[in-house]
């Protein structure tokens, strides 16, 4: 049922915020490349968020509450470079830049009546992310991405004042469909959140029966390959040479 979801889902997010503040530092400390590839994951999702933001722009008519949103993509985008260059910063080799599927919050051909949903899936976002960020910035983590954090926090802050005000005039004076938007944006929050734990959990598995093959895969290998290594230079070059004519008669 949905009610049993959104219980996962809000037990799912106060587990995240221990995480970040215990558990996630020790991964860092340990996995010095998984913490590079985290910051330039943040700053994908900072880009994106001012990218939502930038394509709704078109239905908003009042050229004050334009610019006011065009300054937080300035201010989303200011974050993904923070983000950026923080994983410059502390990653040691080349960090690969992963694949994030974007939905889009305004469908194509919506009119300005979905500006108030809009602003209420920010306003929730801006919350958990305003959390999440504080929780960051007072672990026990690399100055750089402390200080990173931190930065984007001040604006954060000011974003989920500046969404819940604009949620006032886009409701058309009328309060109940603000709260009607802000519980539709917690439930789509939430269901997206339910559904990307989901994934994380079922890839459980499929990791361990993948470790177990290339475990047994090793072991059955052991032997061949040490007598490989074992092998003069001119015996591996005849080998590597008859490699190669084979692969050339098949390609």
């Amino acid at each position: 049922t949905l009610a049993r979801e959104l219980r996962f889902v809000y037990t799912w997010i106060m587990l995240r915020r221990w995480f970040a503040r215990h558990l996630t530092p020790l991964v860092w400390k340990f996995a010095p490349r998984r913490r590079a590839q985290a910051m330039r994951e943040y700053s994908l999702i900072e880009k994106d968020s001012g990218c939502q933001i930038l394509d709704a722009l078109g239905l908003v008519s009042d050229p004050k509450i334009r610019a006011e949103l065009f300054q937080q993509v300035l201010e989303e985008f200011h974050h993904a470079d923070l983000f950026e260059n923080a994983c410059r910063e502390i990653a040691d080799a080349p960090v690969g830049t992963p694949v994030v599927t974007r939905d889009s919050l305004v469908k194509p051909g919506a009119g300005p009546e979905a500006l108030l949903d809009l602003i209420a899936y920010v306003h929730i976002g801006e919350a958990a992310v305003d959390l999440d960020f504080g929780e960051y910035a007072g672990a026990p983590i690399d100055r750089e991405i402390a200080r990173a954090f931190a930065r984007a926090r001040v604006d954060e802050h000011q974003h989920v004042a500046d969404s819940l005000r604009l949620l006032g005039r886009f409701d058309g004076g009328n309060p109940r469909r603000a709260r009607w938007a802000l519980f539709k944006a917690r439930a789509i929050r939430a269901w997206r959140t339910y559904i990307r734990a989901m994934r994380v959990i079922g890839e459980v598995p499929l990791a361990v029966v993948l470790t177990a093959l290339y475990a047994a895969v090793g072991l059955l290998m052991r032997g061949s390959s040490r007598r490989r290594l074992e092998l003069g230079r001119a015996e591996q070059l005849e080998i590597f040479r008859a490699q190669w004519r084979r692969a050339g008669s098949a390609a």
